[in-house]
């Protein structure tokens, strides 16, 4: 009987399925929902209430809009001063909801009224997190939803509690404490300080506190969800030591790849920028001082955006490494940017088979799918073609006032949603902030989704003969 239950909803299922199909896919949603934010955040900074003294340009406004929505960073006016509360908060609110993703909130709503999520609906949510699984999308976002808020309260607590002596207003310290906590954990770098967090720079509490609330929103929410299972299940109470073995048989190939390869690019960061900066930014500073301005600049650049340093004044060869950070950025299903962790590690572990002669792509005793090898080899082409083609329309419009290196520097912070930069965004003309703020917009929806939107057809299952090419 319950065998023929489940025959008799098949149909059910699949009609629904097919409804899906023939309207609108859940890439095309996910860019629609991001568009009209941008617009809705548009529109509410060019009140007058939103802004001290002059308005700024329709181009200003929207470039703020898209840099707030998309968790970026990059600005054209101080955030502190040339908005007033009412335009902080709409910054604010902006970088929370581009952060968790747009239809993560709609399924706060939906779960309060107790309404059952749709299958359409599990597919927007899946696809605006990078999840492939959708049988437990309400404990999912109900965690998402936790798990944020508390983590940005500990995180506002903490720089409550520190910035003390530099805020003596408690009512102006917890609004500093909580904008700069939100802005960490959804790796935006938008800051209320006109110098970001340059004057913090030897602030240990401050400086870790800022980090780990980007490392732990960098990682994905499902990496941390893995983890903080990993904990509850296998360390009841705390009490039995942190076993890497344990750690390693109890979680997925991606949380495995994405902790590594996180802690491998921040040792990698730290190591070379104060290998670059020794003589440089770094020459009059002590050991201690040297490792955490490292350190803090090698986490931020993975799509975070604050600075404790002038990075105009970074060497080029720091630069470089900087960009190459930006460029891989954060994790998926996570507040950051870039091509991904797990599409760099990916990519280098199908280098590293190619040139053992192996015919798969191996690692933790585990083999990475074609299609996935696919997909990262598509996601990081697709990136640096438009980071090039970019990158020469800016430089052909601003290289009488800038140079080369400020400008890619410029270009990949946007596409990585990192909000870093050599101090140029403000002065850029406006067909370069119209092409920064189209690079914001595809880092943070991710060049693979919208090019497959867009190009989306019924699938043909039709397979022709092969024959070998000459690579190489």
């Amino acid at each position: 009987m319950k065998h023929l239950i489940r025959l008799l909803k098949l149909p059910k299922k699949q009609q629904e399925y097919n409804k899906i199909k023939k309207g609108y896919s859940p890439g095309i949603i996910l860019i629609y929902s991001f568009i009209a934010g941008i617009t809705a955040g548009t529109i509410l900074l060019s009140l007058p209430i939103s802004y001290r003294g002059e308005s700024l340009s329709f181009i200003d406004r929207l470039f703020t809009a898209t840099s707030a929505l998309c968790v970026t960073g990059l600005v054209v006016a101080d955030t502190g001063t040339k908005f007033t509360y009412f335009g902080q908060i709409v910054i604010l609110v902006l970088i929370q909801l581009g952060g968790l993703g747009l239809m993560t909130f709609s399924t706060i709503f939906t779960l309060l009224i107790r309404r059952k999520i749709s299958v359409k609906e599990k597919l927007i949510i899946r696809e605006g997190l990078n999840k492939y699984g959708i049988s437990e999308t309400h404990k999912v976002i109900r965690y998402i939803i936790v798990f944020t808020f508390v983590i940005e309260i500990i995180g506002a607590i903490i720089l409550f509690h520190r910035w003390h002596s530099i805020i003596p207003s408690s009512k102006k310290r917890f609004y500093f404490a909580l904008f700069h906590s939100i802005s960490a954990f959804c790796n935006a770098g938008f800051s209320l300080f006109s110098d970001s967090l340059v004057r913090f720079w030897n602030d240990y509490v401050t400086v870790l506190t800022i980090t780990l609330l980007i490392i732990i929103g960098g990682i994905g929410f499902f990496a941390n969800y893995e983890i903080k299972n990993f904990i509850v299940n296998k360390l009841p109470f705390l009490k039995k030591v942190f076993k890497l073995k344990s750690f390693y048989l109890h979680t997925s190939l991606h949380t495995k790849i994405v902790i590594i390869t996180t802690i491998i690019l921040i040792l990698i960061g730290i190591f070379l920028i104060n290998i670059f900066e020794f003589s440089g930014v770094l020459k009059e500073k002590n050991i201690e001082n040297r490792i955490i301005i490292a350190y803090f600049q090698s986490i931020t650049a993975r799509t975070a955006g604050f600075n404790t340093v002038n990075i105009g004044s970074l060497s080029s060869s720091s630069l470089i490494i900087l960009i190459m950070l930006m460029f891989i950025g954060g994790s998926p299903g996570s507040t950051a940017g870039g091509i991904k962790t797990t599409t760099a590690a990916t990519l280098f572990l199908t280098l590293r088979s190619l040139l053992k002669g192996r015919q798969g792509v191996e690692v933790y005793s585990r083999t990475i799918p074609q299609i996935i090898i696919m997909r990262a080899i598509v996601i990081f082409t697709l990136a640096l073609l438009l980071i090039l083609f970019s990158f020469a329309i800016i430089l052909a419009v601003e290289k009488s006032k800038f140079s080369s290196m400020s400008i890619l520097f410029e270009v990949v912070s946007a596409f990585g949603t990192v909000g870093l930069t050599t101090g140029i965004t403000s002065a850029l003309s406006p067909l370069s902030k119209i092409i920064l703020v189209l690079l914001m917009f595809t880092g943070r929806i991710g060049p693979l989704t919208i090019a497959v939107s867009i190009t989306e057809k019924d699938r043909q299952l039709v397979k022709y003969p092969e024959e070998n090419i000459s690579v190489g």
